[in-house]
């Protein structure tokens, strides 16, 4: 990858992660509701989410799932299994 094309896409991600989305949301949330010490671990739970994200992107991933259909699907069942999970638990 050529460094104009990788600055560009670290700054469209930078972007995307400074303004307020559902991450940022949940964390104002959790913040107003449970202090500053106790959502500490919501931050930085969607910071790590957001770097692995960057990073599968990066390697491809994106472009991996694009090809094959089947591959996606798999991925939308296990994180549709997976929400369904966490809405057992809450």
């Amino acid at each position: 990858m050529e460094l104009t094309v990788w600055l560009a896409y670290v700054s469209v991600i930078i972007a995307l992660i400074t303004f307020p989305g559902p991450v940022a949301l949940l964390c104002m949330d959790h913040g107003l509701r449970n202090g500053r010490r106790r959502s500490f671990a919501t931050v930085v739970g969607g910071a790590a989410a957001s770097l692995v994200l960057m990073a599968l992107s990066s390697l491809g991933l994106g472009a991996a799932l694009a090809a094959s259909e089947t591959g996606f699907l798999v991925l939308k069942i296990i994180g549709a299994l997976y929400l369904i999970y966490l809405g057992i638990q809450a």
